[in-house]
């Protein structure tokens, strides 16, 4: 007899030993369904290839915004450079105030 039958079978209605621990639930194993002409090579590169192109994305939108502020900047540069160069001009004319 094992161990656990004997203790069950000690009391005279079958019922498990007050002395003895409830053994701990066993988890149910993870059902996996089949997947028809499934292959995990095919789901590596599909990840593969989404990373790729994610990446791609990303590097096309920095070098759009380095575009967008480079030519901001060259604008802001120009026309700082222009209106010094004006605020010049009115101060050889003799205006005191070149903000107007």
């Amino acid at each position: 007899m094992t161990r656990g039958s004997s203790a069950t079978a000690s009391l005279p209605d079958h019922t498990p030993s007050p002395h003895t621990l409830p053994s701990p639930p066993h988890p149910s194993p993870p059902r996996c369904r089949y997947l028809h002409k499934f292959k995990w090579h095919h789901l590596t590169e599909s990840k593969a290839y989404e990373a790729r192109v994610k990446q791609d994305k990303m590097r096309d939108e920095l070098a759009q915004a380095k575009k967008e502020t480079s030519f901001y900047l060259k604008k802001v540069r120009s026309s700082s450079s222009s209106s010094s160069s004006r605020d010049e001009l009115l101060l050889e004319d003799g205006d005191p105030n070149p903000h107007h």
